[in-house]
């Protein structure tokens, strides 16, 4: 069941049993990219399932794409950053549209 913190994006716990000697090795891998064990594990996860194609009844919602979205700003990817702040500049494309229309008009009254 996923973990609920005030403000966070939902996420799920996964519990992985391994050995000391694989534990040592992961947290030195950790060290050498700069990571946590637990970035570290998560981006292993995220490489292992790219490139696999979800099924078409599990398209994700717009506000799974902002959750998804939001989640990679935080990781610091400059793209996603960029969405989330284009998103909040952004206007409705018909809100465009029928100003441009508007001031067209107003134009033409004069």
């Amino acid at each position: 069941m996923p973990d609920r913190h005030p403000g966070a994006t939902a996420v799920a716990r996964v519990t992985v049993r391994c050995t000391e000697r694989l534990l040592h090795r992961l947290d030195a891998l950790a060290r050498e990219r700069g990571r946590t064990p637990a970035a570290l594990v998560r981006e292993m996860l995220e490489a292992g399932v790219q490139g696999v194609a979800a099924p078409p009844s599990e398209t994700p919602t717009e506000e799974e794409l902002l959750e998804l979205l939001s989640e990679k700003a935080r990781q610091g990817n400059i793209a996603a950053i960029r969405s989330l702040l284009a998103r909040t500049d952004d206007t409705d494309p018909r809100q465009r549209a029928l100003a441009a229309f508007e001031a067209i008009a107003a134009e033409r009254r004069q």
